[in-house]
C-alpha cells in the first residue's frame, strides 16, 4: 500500500467511524450509512474500505479472487491452440510459395490464396498478443492483490479501535450544511465532502 493509499485508507476509516456513532445515535439511519460509506469509497477509493462495501472481504481472505486472478488454465489453452492454428497456416504459406516456385500457377488465384492466408495469420498474431497481455495484466492484479493480502494481515498489527482522542487529532472540523453536505476537515488540511 502505498502513501496516499494508506491516507484514502485512514481518512475512510474515520469517515466512516462518524458516520457510524452518527448511525448509533440515531442520527441516521443504516440505509443512509450503507449510501455514505458507498460515496466515501467512491470518492476516497480505499482498498480496504472498497473491499468492505463491495463485500469481497467476506471471501476467504482473497484468497479466491487471487486464485481466479492466478488461473490461466482458459487463456493458456487458447494460446496453445492459436500457436497450432499459426504454425499450420504458416506451413501452408511456406508451401504456397514452394509450389509457386516449382509449379506455374495462376498468379492471381496464387495471390488470392496467398494473401488469405497471411491476414489468416495475422488475425491470429494479434489474437495471440491480446491473449498474452491479459494473461500478464491478470498476473499483475494476482501480484498485487497477494501483496495486499500481506499488508492487510499487518493491520491486525494496528489499533483501529474507535478513540474520540484519535479522532479529534485527526478531524479538525466537520461542517454541516444545510443541504445535506459534511465537510471532514483534516488536520492536514485535505477536505471530504459527503452528501447525507
Amino acid at each position: 500500500m502505498n502513501k496516499e493509499q494508506g491516507r484514502a485508507e485512514r481518512d475512510y476509516r474515520l469517515v466512516k467511524a462518524v458516520f457510524m456513532t452518527l448511525r448509533d445515535k440515531g442520527i441516521i439511519t443504516d440505509a443512509e450509512l450503507s449510501a455514505l460509506k458507498k460515496e466515501c469509497v467512491r470518492r476516497l477509493k480505499p482498498m480496504v474500505g472498497e473491499l468492505e462495501v463491495n463485500s469481497i472481504a467476506e471471501i476467504e481472505d482473497g484468497r479466491l479472487v487471487k486464485q481466479a486472478l492466478s488461473d490461466h488454465t482458459e487463456i493458456d489453452a487458447e494460446l496453445r491452440a492459436i500457436v497450432e492454428e499459426m504454425e499450420v497456416v504458416a506451413g501452408l504459406i511456406e508451401k504456397s510459395i514452394a509450389t509457386n516456385a516449382i509449379t506455374a500457377l495462376d498468379q492471381d488465384e496464387y495471390a488470392k490464396t496467398y494473401e488469405s492466408l497471411t491476414e489468416r495469420y495475422q488475425v491470429l498474431q494479434k489474437r495471440y498478443t491480446a491473449l498474452t497481455r491479459q494473461r500478464e495484466d491478470k498476473q499483475f492484479k494476482a501480484d498485487e492483490l497477494s501483496g495486499f493480502l500481506f499488508e492487510l494481515g499487518e493491520l491486525d498489527l494496528l489499533d483501529t479501535e474507535w478513540k474520540d482522542s484519535r479522532f479529534r487529532a485527526t478531524v479538525e472540523r466537520i461542517t454541516v450544511h444545510n443541504d445535506g453536505r459534511l465537510v471532514f476537515t483534516f488536520t492536514n488540511g485535505s477536505e471530504e465532502t459527503v452528501m447525507m
